[in-house]
């Protein structure tokens, strides 16, 4: 019995020495060297490609009332960082300065160029500069994980100048950077499946913005237009022998009304009927709601256009916005040009997707009408007794 009562004794000191260890500075996983790149969205990622590093914004400067511009080109030198994290995995920081060498990989670059068909190359070290210098003795860049951090940043700068209008720095597109670890100190080991990187392809963008400053911005004239999109989408516009790619777009005000008149809430103001990849003739009443957009004039110096749903609770309209899945989302960075008469649209979050579209001015809003669909608009006129209470033309 007394051998009973030492054993329960001494599994209780056990137990209670047990509760006061303290295991915060033990390390519980192998502590392995890796490195990847801070715009990577995986660890299991190992490789950018055509990545955008930089946008030159030019400047369409209207000069007249007849919409011809000058363009003031934006020729500023861009600066290209891409920055990449070396660390140590594990749970614990590093207990003592740690080496890890990251050298270029000549053959990670052979090997994409070989599968892509391209010429990809690393460039010479007088293209860019890096925080920390490379080692020719020891043939890399030397960084060091300080004591008690987990990471350190390995970063590459380079400077970019427009050297085109159109199409510029295409010889930056075959840049190539390729990272490996060659070697760490301090016993850790090197990960054998995050031990590389390659960013390849430096892409630079060209945006234009109209500046109409000192002249109006013209209406959007009324009208139907040709849609890319759903030229597109033949197989859900196209009803008994006919291909529905236009789309409608009508201010909210009529044109005709006299200037003084006019509804000041009302300026710059459309409707577009069609939405997405969906035509209004064939699609017009749908039961995920109407395929309609709101167009209002918001930038009066930029020309820019936001275009947003009608959501429910809207009672200035019969109907929300088609919102199958998801709700479409705003944007903000809609245009008209009047020499082409066309607008350029930016829809986002339809179904979960994202995309232009582009409606050319083809003539008056005379509206198509298919007439063996039973969710389908037969005239304005039925438009209107439904509950819609801002312009429509005559049919």
């Amino acid at each position: 019995m007394k051998h009973y009562y030492i054993s329960i004794l001494s599994i209780a000191v056990l137990c209670a020495a047990c509760g006061k260890l303290d295991y915060s500075e033990r390390e519980y996983y192998k502590q392995e060297a890796y490195i990847i790149h801070s715009e990577s969205t995986s660890a299991t990622e190992r490789e950018l490609a055509n990545i955008s590093v930089a946008t030159y914004s030019d400047t369409l400067r209207v000069i007249n009332d007849s919409y011809d511009v000058d363009t003031l080109w934006d020729i500023s030198s861009k600066v290209c960082k891409q920055l990449f994290k070396v660390g140590i995995g594990g749970s614990q920081p590093a207990g003592e300065d740690i080496e890890i060498l990251i050298d270029f990989d000549q053959e990670l670059v052979d090997d994409y160029n070989t599968l892509n068909d391209l010429e990809c190359y690393i460039p010479s070290s007088d293209k860019y500069t890096t925080n920390i210098p490379y080692d020719e003795v020891k043939g890399g860049f030397p960084v060091i994980i300080h004591k008690g951090e987990s990471s350190a940043k390995l970063e590459f700068s380079f400077v970019f100048d427009r050297d085109t209008k159109a199409n510029p720095n295409l010889k930056e597109r075959d840049y190539a950077i390729p990272l490996k670890i060659k070697s760490a100190s301090g016993g850790v080991e090197i990960s054998r499946l995050y031990n590389t990187f390659l960013v390849t392809g430096f892409v630079t963008n060209v945006t234009r913005a109209t500046d109409w400053s000192g002249y109006p911005v013209p209406s959007v004239p009324a009208g139907r237009y040709h849609s890319v999109r759903l030229q597109g989408n033949q197989a859900e516009n196209y009803k008994d022998g006919v291909h529905y790619m236009w789309k409608y777009v009508l201010p909210l005000e009529d044109p005709d009304t006299p200037e003084d008149k006019k509804d000041p809430s009302l300026k710059g103001k459309y409707m577009i009927f069609g939405t997405g990849l969906w035509s209004w003739t064939v699609f017009a009443y749908h039961w995920a709601g109407w395929m309609w957009n709101l167009l209002e004039l918001t930038d009066e110096v930029g020309g820019v256009y936001t275009m947003s749903p009608i959501l429910e609770g809207n009672n200035l309209f019969p109907f929300y916005t088609f919102k199958y899945s998801t709700v479409q989302d705003v944007t903000e960075d809609n245009h008209y040009d009047p020499k082409l008469k066309q607008l350029t649209l930016h829809y986002k979050n339809v179904i979960g997707s994202e995309y232009n579209d582009v409606l050319t001015y083809l003539g008056p809003p005379v509206l198509d009408v298919w007439s063996a669909g039973s969710g389908t608009p037969k005239s304005w006129a039925e438009l209107k007794a439904k509950g819609y209470q801002f312009w429509l033309p005559e049919d």
